[in-house]
């Protein structure tokens, strides 16, 4: 593993909420993170800017863990600027805001796809 300050790191749904103040958390070491988005651009070009003015690097990368093919995806990106990743913290999640016992199987389902069956194929690809 990398020193301090030198590892790579990947945080899946680091635009927003808990991903956001994750990958503060590792910035405050001056890692190098990759930030993974599945919607808003904006919100993960936000966090990169500010990761870049405290002086580490940032990589923003689109793709949907709720499918292979986007797995896939980000990986390749990610392959394209280095080997191997040192932290990979996987915390894309699917909400809804229906209540639970409301929830469709869709619903259910969507929420599986981006959270434990994303987690089983990035372990795989890290």
């Amino acid at each position: 593993m990398a020193e301090k300050g030198q590892r790579k790191i990947l945080v899946t749904g680091g635009s927003k909420g808990w991903g956001e103040s994750i990958v503060d958390r590792f910035v405050d070491e001056g890692c190098e993170i990759f930030i993974n988005f599945a919607h808003d651009r904006s919100a993960a070009e936000a966090v990169a800017e500010r990761t870049r003015e405290r002086g580490s690097v940032a990589h923003v990368i689109q793709a949907d863990m709720g499918t292979d093919e986007g797995i896939q995806s980000l990986f390749a990106e990610i392959g394209k600027v280095t080997d191997a990743l040192d932290v990979v913290v996987h915390n894309a999640f699917h909400l809804t805001n229906a209540d639970p016992l409301e929830t469709t199987r869709a619903q259910w389902l969507r929420a599986m796809e981006v959270g434990p069956l994303a987690l089983m194929s990035i372990a795989q690809l890290a």
